[in-house]
């Protein structure tokens, strides 16, 4: 197992390619509340397309900072996470003391919190706090949303007020999208 880069200590990788500056990479992070933040990293230009990112405009790295909030998640979007990662007989509930209680088929099943998470963020619960985006620099935007993740943990005001931004044109927050209520 390789050595953990000092800007991803207290962080989980949740599917990260070994060179993830050229294949995307995703690491996850609890918050002190019981919520996640998720650093998400893509190559635009391996995805797209060279010619279609330089006809569009597109950045060739972009660097989202996603945020989950797990205890305020509904029960409805955590079951829809689970079926659609095929791990649909775990039916799951979030409990105050911020651990996970399994209900279901299996009584002690294996499946790891951050597993959950992944399933969930695949879902497509979750809000954008942050991006950015380079065309050189895919590690100087990395360590930028770490940072910016960070800060985020540390500070609940700055924390409510990204999460109070306006994400669409129906006035749905960043928050709406972060606990799967949308709508």
């Amino acid at each position: 197992m390789g050595a953990i880069h000092r800007d991803l200590i207290g962080w989980t990788d949740i599917g990260s390619d070994v060179n993830w500056e050229d294949y995307g990479g995703k690491w996850a992070r609890k918050g002190p509340a019981g919520d996640w933040y998720v650093v998400l990293f893509e190559n635009n230009h391996d995805r797209w397309g060279d010619d279609t990112c330089i006809e569009e405009g597109i950045a060739e790295y972009l660097c989202e900072v996603r945020y989950c909030d797990f205890p305020e998640t509904d029960t409805e979007s955590r079951v829809g996470a689970l079926q659609y990662v095929g791990l649909d007989e775990y039916i799951v509930r979030f409990d105050l003391d911020n651990s996970w209680r399994y209900q279901g088929l299996k009584v002690s099943p294996a499946v790891p919190e951050v597993q959950l998470v992944e399933a969930v963020i695949s879902y497509g619960v979750w809000g954008v706090l942050t991006s950015f985006s380079s065309n050189t620099a895919p590690v100087g935007i990395r360590k930028k949303a770490l940072r910016y993740a960070r800060e985020m943990m540390r500070d609940d005001d700055q924390r409510d007020a990204a999460l109070d931004q306006r994400a669409n044109g129906f006035g749905n927050t960043v928050r709406d999208f972060a606990r799967g209520k949308i709508g």
